[in-house]
């Protein structure tokens, strides 16, 4: 057993599910800090089969599980919270809910209205939304206040912020979360704290005026916090969310601009339309429709005054721009191709069902129905030479890439980026450009997904991302998907940075009228990844009445179990969006 045990741990290692020298209960508390696909393996030999078997399901093959949840009101954004098995909801009605994971009760619910737009962030149990009194509201996880828990950096975080910190929270926070706590359902037989408070916040601060105002658009990255206000279009605020401190003002405009082609010039700082923002511990990325910029953050004390002794007019910054027209960009980057799917096996068959639950759904089907495998093809030869030869017109008028996300990697070494016209923008180390050693367009690896492209998340995982198009179609990207094979795989080609990217699309998640139905206000929008799921907000009866249909129309119900819901699918979205996923984690 001993031999086993060592044996199975050198695999683990050799193929990249643990670190050398990393202890079993170590490499298990590492992988299940938040989901608990490992929390009950015993030896390196299981760990290394659930890791396998976790590894193919994100390639689409086996089964994995698909479902969604039933709202009542409508969810315009979700955020899942898988530490306390929770699921954060804004719905059509301004309300923020808080419902469990396991059936769907309301755990914690605001005032209608009280959200005035649809998009939260938490992290660290730390949550923070645009207030409609203008700034900034941050709430904490009231579990994480009552205990006055370390955070992940060993600092000592108390709540609330009070006076006379300019951060403090306000007397209208604390008063919704006295209305809050009037319809909170009560666990009365939990003994554990955590339980009881499991699911409920309360207020932590609030970034106000003068320097905050209106929020244009925020991003968070713990412990940081950046935003922009319309009050000052022009300038990056960096808070320290935990004590509410202003770290850094970063003024856009006056930066020595690095990694364009030459002779491009950014608009005017008034005349730039942001599209997204994202930041690390060493740089802060602004998307805008023309360039995507990435200023480095500066190393400086705390507070406003120490913020304007270091500014710096040389700053360099880093741009992601193209001088070709968008046309020429979609013809000569890679492009994809269908994979043709492989049969299933009809005894693989038999373990797929699709039942209603007290929630919404829940569906068992195979990777090769959940999943359209793309493989990623360089562009034809005709098609460069076509644009090597074409002429363009003297004083023609330059069409933008309209970019609109960019997302730093998880480990801040990469950046990636999305058109409107359908471009994956991948660039691997882009520090090289600070560095002069290369400029974008040496690095950047371009994809076109034949879809316009709205939406880039890029979280949890290293080698993978999700983007969503404004059809509302899902692609998942695995930028090596030779990770986990082994070292005797060999690289085919080594001028390559990306010689095994492969591309999924999500198949149950998409309707061919859902993302033109935008305009009648009932398109959906939000996605997340966690280590073993993609959750994003769709239609639940329209996600069932396609995986229904599909086993229907095999004639296997002999072998797979249906439920009796032969209710036909609306023609168009109900406007009611649901918190919908799918799980690749090991069944157990």
């Amino acid at each position: 057993m001993e031999n086993e045990e060592a044996i199975y741990h050198q695999a683990a290692v050799l193929h990249k599910f643990a670190l050398d020298k990393t202890t079993l209960e170590d490499a298990i508390r590492t992988n299940s800090a938040k989901s608990r696909w490992l929390h009950d393996v015993q030896g390196w030999k299981e760990y290394c089969r659930r890791w396998s078997i976790l590894e193919a399901k994100w390639n689409g093959h086996g089964s994995v599980l698909e479902g969604g949840y039933q709202s009542e009101e409508g969810v315009t954004h979700f955020l899942v919270d898988e530490e306390q098995q929770t699921i954060v909801t804004i719905t059509r009605s301004g309300a923020l809910c808080v419902n469990a994971m396991e059936d769907n009760r309301t755990i914690w619910r605001s005032s209608n209205d009280y959200m005035p737009r649809s998009r939260c962030e938490i992290s660290h149990g730390f949550l923070i939304f645009p207030s409609k009194h203008h700034g900034i509201e941050i709430w904490r996880r009231s579990v994480d206040a009552a205990l006055s828990e370390q955070d992940s950096e060993g600092t000592r975080v108390l709540t609330p912020i009070s006076e006379p910190s300019s951060s403090a929270a306000l007397e209208f926070q604390f008063q919704e979360e006295r209305l809050m706590l009037q319809r909170a359902s009560t666990v009365t037989d939990a003994s554990d704290l955590r339980e009881r408070l499991r699911g409920r916040y309360t207020p932590h601060a609030y970034l106000g005026k003068p320097l905050v105002d209106v929020v244009r658009i925020h991003r968070l990255h713990y412990p940081v916090l950046a935003l922009i206000s319309i009050q000052d279009r022009t300038t990056i605020l960096l808070f320290d969310i935990r004590d509410g401190t202003l770290l850094q003002k970063i003024t856009s405009g006056l930066e020595r601009v690095v990694g364009a082609p030459q002779g491009f010039a950014l608009p005017a700082v008034t005349d730039r339309v942001v599209m997204d923002i994202d930041l690390t511990e060493d740089y802060v990325s602004l998307c805008l429709h023309d360039a995507v910029i990435i200023i480095p953050r500066r190393r400086i004390g705390s507070g406003p005054e120490a913020c304007n002794d270091r500014e710096d007019d040389s700053m360099q910054m880093l741009v992601l721009a193209e001088e070709d027209q968008p046309q020429v960009l979609l013809d000569t980057s890679m492009q994809l191709q269908e994979v043709p799917p492989v049969a299933v096996d009809f005894i693989d068959r038999g373990h797929h069902w699709v039942n209603n639950t007290d929630y919404g759904l829940l569906a068992c089907v195979a990777g090769t129905d959940a999943l359209t495998r793309y493989k990623v093809v360089p562009p034809s030869d005709n098609a460069r030479e076509a644009n090597n030869q074409a002429l363009v017109p003297i004083g023609a008028n330059r069409v933008p890439p309209y970019y609109t996300s960019a997302r730093f990697s998880p480990d801040g070494r990469h950046i990636a980026a999305i058109t409107v016209f359908g471009l994956v923008y991948l660039i691997p180390d882009f520090a090289r450009v600070a560095q002069g050693i290369v400029s974008f367009s040496d690095i950047a690896h371009r994809v076109y997904m034949g879809e316009w492209l709205r939406d880039l998340v890029w979280e949890e995982h290293q080698r993978r991302l999700v983007v969503q198009a404004a059809s509302e179609e899902i692609f998942l990207l695995n930028l090596d998907e030779s990770f986990h094979r082994g070292p005797d795989y060999r690289e085919t080609q080594d001028t390559d940075p990306f010689p095994h990217l492969a591309v999924w699309r999500l198949h149950d998640f998409s309707h061919p009228g859902l993302g033109w139905s935008r305009g009648r206000g009932v398109a959906f929008s939000g996605m997340q990844m966690t280590s073993t799921a993609i959750w994003m907000t769709w239609d639940v009866s329209l996600l069932g009445f396609k995986v229904r249909s599909r086993l229907r129309s095999r004639k296997i119900t002999r072998n797979s179990e249906i439920d009796e819901d032969r209710s036909s699918p609306p023609l168009l979205p109900s406007g009611h969006g649901t918190v919908c996923f799918i799980d690749f984690a090991p069944m157990v």
